[in-house]
């Protein structure tokens, strides 16, 4: 029956609960309603707990000193040459290029911990290719191999740096 629930007494031991964790206090309560029958929520008076919690002090140590701007490196400032590990050629077929890219950035300094995706094209071959590296600080990590397919022999692969982000 609901006039069955437990009164402020029974319930006290819960304050602490309800006070770490406020939306307990919901669940508390339709706990208390489905396990004792109750089909309302009118028909019997529920002890509940609140929290009173205060915000706590702010920190008479503010830090009001202006961070240091980071520098955002941008698609100039990066070249990437290519250097080719394998070629099969196939007379007029064209040719299957197996190669390693190998960035250079001369942009502004970068701190070790700025983190950056850099988008690359790489130009010359059946179709142009898309693909990234990522910058930790000044330090590129790269895929050891890629490959491309080419329409002549005499193709040249370049690649261009096309977002920084």
């Amino acid at each position: 029956m609901c006039h069955e629930l437990q009164t402020q007494r029974e319930m006290s031991g819960m304050g602490d609960l309800v006070n770490a964790h406020p939306r307990s206090l919901s669940i508390l309560t339709a706990f208390a309603l489905l396990t004792t029958g109750c089909a309302g929520l009118a028909t019997a008076p529920i002890a509940v707990a609140t929290s009173t919690r205060t915000p706590a002090p702010a920190d008479s140590a503010i830090d009001d000193s202006t961070p240091e701007p980071t520098n955002t490196p941008s698609a100039s400032d990066f070249k990437i040459s290519i250097r080719i590990l394998e070629k099969a050629c196939f007379g007029s077929a064209g040719c299957n290029i197996t190669y390693r890219i190998k960035p250079s950035y001369s942009g502004p300094d970068l701190t070790s911990d700025q983190e950056f995706t850099v988008t690359y094209e790489v130009r010359g071959g059946e179709d142009p290719q898309i693909n990234s590296f990522e910058m930790t600080g000044e330090e590129a990590s790269f895929a050891s191999e890629e490959f491309i397919s080419t329409s002549s022999s005499a193709s040249k692969l370049r690649a261009v740096v096309t977002d920084v982000f």
